[in-house]
C-alpha cells in the first residue's frame, strides 16, 4: 500500500519483501520496478567477492569463514541496489519469528507492527520488545489485544519512542465489493483497490505509517493517497480471480489468520452462497480451515490437496502433481460454488498463476 502510494510521488522508493526470498527480481524493487537479471548478477557478484576478500585478510575469520545466510545475501543486495538508485528511503520487511538480519545495522527511524501479535507466543512477544529497544524513534502499529498493546505502549515509554495505532472509532464502513472496498478515516472518504474488510485494518496502518512518513519528511498529498490505494494490488491476497464461479486465492501461512480470511468471506455470503471448495498444501492449514467452515455453517464439497501421495478419501482428494490438483478443483465447478485457495505465499501464488493459464488468462 506504501510503495503504491509513493509511486505517484517525487521520492524513490526501495523494498525488500522478505517474505519471499526465492527469486531476488520479486524480493527487490525500486519504486514498482524489480531488480533486472543484470542488476541482480552483479549485486551478488560484488558480495561475494567481498565476503571473499574479508575471508582472506581478516585473521578471525580464517578458521571459521564467514557465510552469509539467505537473508543477510538479500538484504545486502538490496540496501546496494537502493543507494546505487538513489532512493531517498526503503521499506524492509521483517519476521521476528526468523533470523532477523537487520539486527545488525544501525536502528531504522521507524517501524510498523502490521499484523496482530499473539499474546501467547513469548518468543515473539520478546523479539518485538528487542526491536523497540534498538533505538527505533517511531512505531506505528496496528491494533493489538491488551495484553499486546500494554507490551508495546509500556516498551516505547521506556525508550521514548513515539507510538501511533490507527483508532477503530475513526473507521466507517462504506460499500463491499468482490473488486474493491469503500471505507472512510478520520471523516475522508477512501476507495481501496483490495476485497476483503479486513484490509481496511491494514489500510489504516498504512495511513497512519504515511502520517509518521510526512513528519519524517517523506510527505505525499491527499491526492496522491487516495490515488495509491484505490490503485493497489496484491497477487493472492484474499484476491478474487473469478466472479462466476467465485475463485478466491489468498496467501495464509498462519492458523491464527484463517478465522480473518472467512469473516472477509463471510461478508459476501448473500451474493456468493455457501457451498465452497478448498484447494490447500497438505499440512496443518487444512483441519482448522475445515473445521472453521463447519462453525460457520459452509457446505464443504471438496478437499483438493497439493501432497506426497495420490490418495482419495472421501471429499478429500490428494494429488503429487499441481495439474492435477487443479484440474480436480475446477472440475465440474459450478457458478454457485466458491473455490478457494489459500496457504504459503509462494504455494498460493504459483497455483494462482497456473489456474489463470489453465483459464485462458
Amino acid at each position: 500500500m506504501l510503495l503504491s502510494v509513493y509511486r505517484n510521488s517525487p521520492y524513490l522508493v526501495g523494498c525488500l519483501f522478505s517474505a519471499n526470498l526465492k527469486d531476488p527480481r520479486r524480493s527487490v524493487r525500486i519504486g514498482n520496478e524489480p531488480l533486472s537479471m543484470d542488476q541482480t548478477a552483479e549485486l551478488v557478484a560484488k558480495i561475494r567477492q567481498t565476503v571473499a576478500d574479508l575471508n582472506r585478510v581478516d585473521d578471525a575469520l580464517k578458521e571459521s569463514p564467514l557465510v552469509l545466510t539467505q537473508s543477510e545475501l538479500f538484504l545486502c543486495m538490496a540496501l546496494l541496489a537502493f543507494r546505487q538508485s538513489g532512493c531517498r528511503f526503503c521499506f524492509v520487511e521483517i519476521d521476528p519469528q526468523n533470523q532477523d538480519p537487520t539486527r545488525f545495522l544501525p536502528p531504522p527511524f521507524a517501524a510498523v507492527i502490521c499484523g496482530a501479535i499473539p499474546h501467547a507466543d513469548r518468543q515473539e512477544m520478546q523479539a518485538i520488545r528487542t526491536s523497540i529497544r534498538h533505538g527505533i524513534r517511531e512505531i506505528v502499529s496496528a491494533p493489538q489485544n491488551r495484553e499486546a498493546h500494554t507490551l508495546i505502549a509500556n516498551t516505547c515509554a521506556s525508550v521514548q519512542c513515539r507510538l501511533t495505532i490507527p483508532a477503530r472509532s475513526q473507521i466507517a464502513l462504506g460499500r463491499l465489493t468482490l473488486r474493491n472496498t469503500e471505507f472512510s478515516y478520520q471523516g475522508t472518504p477512501f476507495r481501496l483497490g483490495l476485497c476483503g474488510k479486513f484490509q481496511i485494518t491494514n489500510a489504516t496502518v498504512a495511513l497512519e505509517s504515511l502520517s509518521m512518513l510526512g513528519r519524517m519528511g517523506f510527505s505525499v498529498s491527499e491526492e496522491q493517497k487516495a490515488l495509491g490505494l484505490a490503485n493497489v494490488k496484491i497477487p493472492a491476497k484474499f484476491e478474487v480471480l473469478s466472479s462466476s464461479p467465485t475463485i478466491i486465492a489468498d496467501s495464509t501461512h498462519a492458523k491464527v489468520a484463517i478465522g480473518t480470511v472467512l469473516e472477509s468471506l463471510s461478508d459476501f455470503r448473500s451474493m456468493i452462497g455457501s457451498s465452497i471448495r478448498l484447494l490447500l498444501p497438505d499440512g496443518e492449514l487444512v483441519e482448522p480451515y475445515i473445521q472453521t467452515l463447519s462453525e460457520m455453517n459452509y457446505k464443504i464439497q471438496r478437499v483438493v490437496l497439493l501432497s506426497d501421495r495420490n490418495e482419495t478419501d472421501g471429499m478429500t482428494l490428494r494429488f503429487i502433481k499441481k495439474k492435477d490438483v487443479i484440474r480436480s478443483s475446477l472440475d465440474s465447478l459450478s457458478a454457485d460454488e466458491i473455490l478457494l485457495i489459500s496457504g504459503p505465499q509462494d504455494f498460493t501464488e504459483e497455483i494462482r498463476y497456473d489456474l489463470l493459464q489453465s483459464l485462458g488468462f
